[in-house]
């Protein structure tokens, strides 16, 4: 399980506890890897700490804050795992809701299942953001992405290992995939309320983010 992390100091024991108790009677193995995205807080000591109580975590660190999606690319590269979920620290992805999704990607025999969200609980900039990211990059692109399907998924070792080989820094893991088609299942879910702190997604970075995809994928064109 990659996890991205930024200033979540307050929710890494619960996200820890939680995903632990969850699947670990669901999986022969669980390895949960958090990503320390350049935070300002407590976040890395914390997460070391769990490291020590629960010995299947590993935590790395990056030299900056260089977004969550470079913190989820961090953290693909560092697992060997036949399967990988990727999710938030706050768990409105919840855990439980990993193994519906790798249930539903073996049945269809597709190589990745994404979370669809049929109800959410954001802020109103998450909100607008998240809705003119969609907006332009379909406008832009030469496919159309569902703004509903989030960073919430379960991926196939043999993908990921595409992901990892792509060279190149511009856009995003998920863009990589959407960019080299990969076949992939929807799953209908419901997303709560975070269960502590605020989203690190300001405006600006979001408007960063969009650019940075869609440049990605219009070099595919």
């Amino acid at each position: 399980v990659v996890v991205p992390l930024y200033n979540d100091e307050e929710v890494i024991e619960d996200l820890c506890k939680t995903v632990f108790k969850v699947l670990e009677g669901q999986f022969k193995s669980v390895r949960l890897i958090l990503i320390d995205d350049g935070s300002h807080d407590g976040t890395y000591q914390t997460a070391k700490t769990m490291r020590t109580e629960f010995k299947n975590t590993e935590v790395i660190r990056l030299a900056g804050n260089y977004g969550q999606h470079r913190a989820i690319l961090a953290g693909l590269r560092a697992t060997k795992a036949d399967i990988v979920a990727v999710m938030d620290s706050d768990l409105q992805d919840r855990p439980e809701h990993i193994s519906i999704m790798v249930e539903r990607m073996l049945e269809e025999d597709t190589s990745m299942a994404i979370a669809k969200r049929i109800r959410r609980v954001d802020s109103r900039i998450k909100t607008i953001s998240s809705r003119l990211f969609g907006a332009v990059s379909n406008i832009l692109v030469p496919f159309k992405v569902d703004p509903h399907l989030g960073a919430f998924r379960v991926i196939r070792k043999s993908v990921v290992a595409q992901v990892c080989a792509v060279k190149e820094h511009t856009g995003t893991p998920f863009s990589m995939l959407y960019s080299l088609q990969v076949p992939f299942t929807v799953v209908e879910l419901e997303r709560e309320a975070r269960i502590a702190g605020t989203t690190g997604y300001t405006f600006k970075k979001s408007l960063k983010l969009a650019s940075m995809t869609i440049h990605r994928l219009k070099m595919k064109i």
